[in-house]
C-alpha cells in the first residue's frame, strides 16, 4: 500500500529544536515617533508614539529629559506601554523641556528621536525685577529684602526661611513657612495681604517686623505674632 504524503509542519517543530525565524529575532521599532509641539506655561500634554514589536511584547521603557543619548535624567512616565502604543504623560509644565524614550524586548532596545515641547509666554519669574544686592541677596520691590542661594528654598530678611512652590509668579506666590510648618498664598498687588492656611484666614503682616513677626486676622480683628 502507497503512504499518504503529509506536508512538512515547520511551526510543530519549532518549540522542540527551539529555532526563531530571523524576522522574530528582533529588537522594537517605531513607526512613528512622539511629536514636537507648542503649549502654554500650565499645561499637562499626553504624547503619543507607536511601536512594532515582532521579537516580542515590551518588557523595559524608559523615559529621559534631555537630548538622545543622555540618561542622566530619567523620568517617571504615567502610562504603561500597551500593545503598540506608547503614551507618556507630562507634568505640568512652566518651562520648554526635551525627551526621549528607550524601549527594550528580548532581543534589543530601540531609542527614539529627541522630541521638543516648548513653552511659549512663560509667565515673568518671581524675581525679574529685584535689584541684586550681592551675596545671593536681592531687593524685591514687594516683597523685601530675599536670598536666593538656596534656591528653591529663601532667606528672608524678616520671615525667615521660606519655601517658594514651582511656578510661583508675581500673580500667585505659595510661600511654605518652615517656622510655622504652614503656607501662605499671597501676591504681588497683594502683599503684606496673606492667606494663611494655619488659620485658614486672611492676614495683615506688620512689615519690618520680626521676631517675632506680628499680624492681624482680617476677619476676627485679633493680633497674632508668629516666630
Amino acid at each position: 500500500m502507497k503512504r499518504k504524503f503529509r506536508p512538512f509542519r515547520l511551526f510543530a517543530l519549532v518549540p522542540a529544536i527551539g529555532f526563531i525565524l530571523p524576522g522574530l529575532r528582533a529588537q522594537p521599532e517605531y513607526v512613528s515617533q512622539f511629536e514636537n509641539t507648542t503649549t502654554e506655561p500650565g499645561r499637562i500634554l499626553a504624547l503619543e508614539a507607536i511601536v512594532t514589536t515582532p521579537g516580542g511584547n515590551i518588557n523595559r521603557f524608559q523615559l529621559y529629559e534631555g537630548v538622545r543619548p543622555d540618561t542622566s535624567n530619567p523620568v517617571p512616565y504615567l502610562s504603561v506601554p500597551n500593545g503598540t502604543s506608547i503614551r507618556i504623560v507630562t507634568p505640568q509644565l512652566q518651562e520648554s523641556v526635551q525627551y526621549w524614550s528607550r524601549i527594550c524586548n528580548d532581543f534589543g532596545c530601540t531609542d527614539s528621536q529627541t522630541v521638543t515641547i516648548t513653552v511659549t509666554g512663560s509667565d515673568p519669574g518671581l524675581f525679574d525685577d529685584a535689584a541684586e544686592l550681592g551675596d545671593g541677596w536681592v531687593l524685591s520691590d514687594w516683597l523685601g529684602s530675599v536670598n536666593l542661594n538656596f534656591d528653591p528654598w529663601l532667606f528672608h530678611a524678616e520671615h525667615g526661611w521660606l519655601f517658594l512652590a514651582t511656578g510661583s509668579t508675581p500673580e500667585n506666590v505659595f510661600l511654605f513657612d518652615l517656622s510655622t510648618e504652614s503656607w501662605f498664598w499671597t501676591k504681588a498687588i497683594t502683599y503684606p495681604n496673606m492667606y494663611y492656611f494655619g488659620s485658614n484666614a486672611w492676614v495683615f503682616y506688620f512689615e519690618g517686623s520680626t521676631g517675632p513677626r506680628n499680624f492681624v486676622n482680617l476677619e476676627s480683628g485679633e493680633f497674632f505674632d508668629l516666630d
